[in-house]
Order: structure tokens, then C-alpha cells, then sequence
């Protein structure tokens, strides 16, 4: 199996990203923001339509949006939405949202991982009501597992199981992460305590 340097694909993410959209131009790929429906489908002819790289974003049971790459640094991907939220990741994780109905920020992003440790600790500010919180993880390696996403990949399956100091919100947390280029594929996680549980599919575009 044949490893992929990840700079050499970011960098392709970027030369075909929206790093310098202009607004209208967002807003084009972003409009369909669907709530309420059984799912919204990404198919080969949806991806032939894009020019940059996107997260199709599942809030709860309903509520679908697509947000489109912005920019990327070693804090992480920047995704802008429909109405110009925010979610920035690192490894998949969530570790920053803006304008959505509940916020958050990982404090030290610098101990957010996927495969490390299988113990760590990280310090959440949440808003809506706001608080910092200190969430400990327990990690697991659940091996390879066949996933498609429009195509087949072959993806590293990792488990998390997180409980919150003096705060009533535990759960498990999976990460899917590409075995030959090192990239989030898909997560399903729970980044605030009241924004339920939030599953992002990962869209590259090469072009």
C-alpha cells in the first residue's frame, strides 16, 4: 500500500479550492442547504459540478448542508456553509465552529490526534451557554474497513470514547481516515453537547 505525502495533496486541495472565492461564488456551491429530507446525495454527477473540495454535513437526524474548503494551515481546514458558518477541522475532528446555533473551540488544539496516544485530554470553550470544559478520551484501533464515498476507499477505523470532567456529556466518537493519503474520509462525533451528533463525508477534488 503505497503512502501518499499529505503536503503534496494539500496542495493540490488548494490549487483547485475555493481559497479565493469570492463571496457569490461560495454562495454557489453552498445554496443547497436542505433540511428536513431523508438525505442529500453526492453522486459522480454532483462531483463533476464542483470545482473545489467540500464536507457534506449531517446535523442530527435532518438537517444537511454542504460546506466548501476555504482555506487550510496547520490549525486545520477551514469549511465555509450556506450562510457563511464556519467549521474548521484538524484530523477530521471539529475543533472550531462560528455561527452555527451552538459554537466551540478546542483550547489546545495541539493535543487533538487520531492516531496517538490511547489516552489524552482536551479543554473545550462552548458558547451557547459558555463554559470550558475538560473532556478525557479513550482511543481505540478498529482496523481496515471498506467505505464508499461516490468511490470504494480503503479506510483506518478509529474509535474514541470521551467522558467530560463535572459535565453530563459522554459518548464515542469514529473517524474513518483514507490508508493511502492520510486524509479524513468520514467522522461522526458529538462537538457540542447540544448540537447532537454531527456526521461530516469528506469530498477531494483534484482536479
Amino acid at each position: 500500500m503505497t503512502y501518499i505525502n499529505s503536503k503534496i495533496i494539500l496542495t493540490f486541495l488548494l490549487m483547485n479550492s475555493c481559497a479565493y472565492l469570492e463571496y457569490r461564488e461560495i454562495f454557489e456551491y453552498t445554496k443547497n442547504y436542505i433540511a428536513g429530507i431523508d438525505d442529500l446525495i453526492i453522486d459522480s454527477d454532483y462531483l463533476e459540478g464542483r470545482r473545489s473540495s467540500f464536507i457534506k454535513v449531517k446535523l442530527g437526524r435532518s438537517k444537511f448542508a454542504i460546506f466548501v474548503l476555504s482555506s487550510y494551515s496547520d490549525l486545520g481546514f477551514v469549511w465555509v456553509g450556506p450562510n457563511e458558518e464556519k467549521i474548521i477541522t484538524k484530523h477530521g475532528r471539529v475543533i472550531e465552529t462560528s455561527d452555527l446555533q451552538h459554537n466551540l473551540e478546542i483550547l489546545n488544539k495541539s493535543q487533538v490526534m487520531i492516531a496517538g496516544p490511547d489516552a489524552s485530554q482536551i479543554s473545550i470553550a462552548v458558547s451557547e451557554p459558555s463554559a470550558t470544559i475538560d473532556q478525557s478520551i479513550d482511543r481505540s484501533y478498529l482496523g481496515e474497513e471498506n467505505l464508499v464515498l461516490v468511490k470504494p476507499y480503503t479506510a483506518i477505523k478509529y474509535k474514541e470514547t470521551f467522558n467530560t470532567d463535572f459535565y453530563r456529556w459522554s459518548g464515542v466518537n469514529y473517524y474513518w481516515i483514507d490508508s493511502a493519503t492520510n486524509l479524513p474520509l468520514k467522522t461522526i462525533t458529538s462537538p457540542h453537547p447540544l448540537l447532537g451528533e454531527m456526521t461530516i463525508e469528506f469530498y477531494y477534488n483534484y482536479k
